[in-house]
């Protein structure tokens, strides 16, 4: 599988009539597979780091 089918796949990427587009926000680890709530929150402290807090 190829990259372009891996981002379609995740939906970050997505194409109609061989226009390319993504998402306004990416998906997170959480949103695709389950999680302890101990790894979202080490994700949300993580995030909160960089400048960039859990979105919900």
């Amino acid at each position: 599988m190829g990259l372009a089918e891996v981002m379609v796949a995740l939906g970050i990427a997505s194409q109609a009539s061989g226009v390319w587009s993504t998402p306004v926000t990416l998906p997170t680890p959480e949103d695709e597979q389950p999680l302890a709530r101990t790894r979202i929150s080490g994700l949300a402290r993580l995030r909160a780091a960089q400048g960039r807090p859990l979105e919900g």
